[in-house]
Order: structure tokens, then sequence, then C-alpha cells
């Protein structure tokens, strides 16, 4: 259990030791992230009119990507 807690406190350590170009890359990452949570928020709070998904050409589109991403994740593993 000691080498666990280890090698938990050397990749936390690891993570904040870097360039000034990983710090820019995460900052960037933390922003799509945050972006992509707000538009799941407005979505969830306005509905799917946001998106433009109220006709059956776009849920068709969206349920077959999905459909074919799923296939693809399955054969991928």
């Amino acid at each position: 259990m000691r080498i666990i807690f280890h090698l938990l406190g050397q990749v936390i350590r690891r993570l904040f030791q870097g360039p000034l170009i990983y710090y820019i890359w995460i900052l960037i990452l933390l922003g799509m992230i945050a972006t992509g949570l707000w538009a799941y928020e407005s979505q969830f709070k306005e509905g799917l009119a946001v998106t433009g998904m109220v006709d059956q050409v776009s849920w068709g589109l969206y349920i077959g990507n999905f459909t074919f991403l799923v296939g693809v994740a399955a054969a991928a593993v």
C-alpha cells in the first residue's frame, strides 16, 4: 500500500512540472472542457432547439453517427 501512495505522489508531482507550453496546452484543454460543459448545460436547460436538432434529418444523422462510433469503439476493443 505504501508503494501505491508513493507512486501516486510522484504522478501528482510530475503533473505540475513542465515548460510554459505545457501549461498553455493544459489551459487550452481545460477551456475546451469548460466550453463543452457550458454547451451541455445550455442544451439541458433550453432543449434540443439550441443545437437545431428539432427535425428528423438531424436526429437521423445524430443516431447514425452515434451507432457507427459505438461500433468503431467495439471493434477497437
